[in-house]
């Protein structure tokens, strides 16, 4: 049996950075878990990371919190400050990106449509910021009227043929319209690629990401519509044997939250098939 992993899967840049805050700082609460991967949050617990909801927080005595990669409202932020907690800032760099175009875009005038999953942190953390920005997940989410200046910006890890439909679909609901494709990142849009291109070619796909993990699902629903023996699963005990009793060749991807030692144990739970 051949394993092949994706040439582009695992952690990502802004996942590693936040890891590496996490490892360095001590002991320390983090806002949430810093990733949506549940046994990266379980190591990093055993280090004294303590992933707690706000309120849980605001309970304790002032010492440093983490705020997770996918950043979190600004409401939260100054309720912490007030309190005289010390902020660690591990929110990626593309997403406080997302951000700063957000904002200074509609300061200029526009009407920001965010492309997104509305109840995801991220996404939860740029509305944070703006005065009257438009979630849309799906083309049905956009509203019935016209606008005169439209910027659309996206969740950092959706999937890059989505954004273009709904840019299209906008394109025809106002007179001038940004559409800012590059707010995807490009890691995810690597990853997305190098699955495809792999999925098409193996017996069997697997997908390896937390749970919750928004870029993990959006690999899964790329492999599994070119490949139907493709199985999104968060570590090696979540494997059956009877997938690959006929299978010579299975190709490998993980989310971007997905750490090195979740996948290596995989391949080597399939090295003892």
């Amino acid at each position: 049996m051949k394993i092949k992993i994706a040439e582009h899967a695992g952690l990502c840049y802004g996942a590693q950075r936040i890891i590496s805050i996490a490892q360095n700082n001590g002991k320390a609460y983090s806002l949430g878990p810093v990733l949506h991967n549940e046994q990266l949050v379980e190591k990093l617990r055993s280090k004294g990371v303590e992933p707690l909801s706000l309120d849980e927080i605001l309970k304790r005595d002032p010492s440093k919190v983490i705020i997770r990669a996918h950043g979190v409202p600004v409401q939260d932020l100054e309720k912490l400050q007030e309190k005289g907690f010390k902020i660690i800032d591990g929110t990626c760099p593309n997403v406080t990106s997302v951000y700063c175009l957000s904002e200074g875009n509609e300061k200029e005038g526009y009407q920001i449509f965010i492309f997104g999953d509305k109840d995801h942190p991220e996404v939860e953390g740029i509305v944070s910021r703006l005065n009257s920005p438009i979630v849309v997940g799906k083309i049905s989410d956009i509203p019935d009227q016209h606008y005169d200046k439209v910027c659309l910006v996206s969740q950092t890890t959706q999937i890059p043929s989505a954004y273009e439909e709904i840019r299209k679909a906008l394109s025809n609901k106002c007179d001038e319209l940004k559409a800012i494709a590059n707010t995807i990142c490009p890691a995810t849009h690597d990853r997305q690629n190098a699955a495809y291109a792999l999925a098409k070619e193996v017996d069997i796909m697997l997908v390896i990401g937390g749970s919750k993990s928004s870029n993990t699902k959006k690999l899964y629903s790329i492999c599994s519509e070119i490949n139907s023996n493709t199985y999104l699963i968060q570590t090696e005990k979540d494997l059956d044997k009877r997938w690959f009793l006929d299978a010579d060749y299975i190709g490998i991807t993980a989310g971007a939250s997905t750490p090195d030692f979740v996948i290596d144990s995989v391949v080597s739970e399939l090295k003892e098939y």
